[in-house]
């Protein structure tokens, strides 16, 4: 009976030796044909492990597709939430914890950042009372295209908020996190008002808007930046209003 291992091994290499043989519906094709083609097809290292039942190269197991992780024990791990994979044997020195690529500010700051910049830009426009500039900073994208950094802002804000203030060992959601997220509803709410702004718009509102929306932005900053320290990254820079 052939062993577990080198079943694995077969299969591993049989998904090329299917592709190899291309077959009619209606024809059927000779086991003998087929198991020689197969061992053919197969690398030689593959030969060399099945018939010595040695272990397969370091890295196939390790590197294989999960999918979306749907027949793992359970799904929602490391791999699943960023799409990485951590390596096979872990250095306990070199876990991921304070590195900012695997943190919330990576992930997320660079987005929060730019709608900084762009609200203070927009903040220009509106001055101007350029609505066509004013568009393309609040632009929502199509389907082949990326939405703009303003767009983005409130639910990027809200993911950074939320891996920045909430403890795992917090046990519910504190004040910190609560007053963050209502200045986040704050400036969401004052950039879909200033985006329905039409030709005939009322620019004293609009200003007003736009105002709110800044002044909501700074506050989001001073409940994040609190959080943010140098291992994270730089602190947020307020929008000038």
């Amino acid at each position: 009976m052939m062993s577990l291992r080198r079943i694995r091994v077969l299969l591993l290499w049989l998904l090329p030796c299917s592709r190899a043989l291309t077959v009619s519906p209606r024809v059927t094709l000779d086991r003998r044909a087929f198991a020689a083609t197969a061992i053919a097809t197969l690398p030689t290292a593959a030969n060399a492990a099945l018939a010595c039942d040695a272990p397969p190269a370091a890295g196939i197991l390790e590197n294989r597709d999960r999918g979306l992780n749907e027949k793992a024990l359970i799904s929602t791990d490391f791999y699943f939430v960023t799409g990485r994979r951590p390596p096979r044997v872990l250095d306990v020195q070199n876990l991921p914890r304070d590195d900012p690529k695997w943190n919330a500010y990576s992930r997320h700051g660079s987005t929060v950042m730019a709608a900084a910049e762009d609200l203070a830009e927009l903040g220009r426009a509106l001055k101007q009372r350029d609505l066509a500039v004013a568009a393309l900073l609040l632009d929502n994208g199509e389907k082949v295209k990326a939405p703009s950094a303003l767009r983005s802002a409130s639910r990027k804000a809200l993911l950074l908020a939320d891996g920045l203030l909430i403890s795992a060992n917090s046990g519910g959601l504190g004040r910190e996190i609560l007053v963050a997220r209502y200045y986040v509803n704050e400036f969401h709410y004052a950039t879909e008002r200033i985006m329905l702004a039409s030709d005939d718009v009322d620019w004293g509102a609009v200003s007003d808007l736009w105002r709110l929306g800044a002044d909501s932005y700074n506050s989001f900053f001073v409940c994040v930046n609190k959080a943010v320290v140098p291992k994270v990254g730089e602190k947020f820079v307020a929008v000038r209003v």
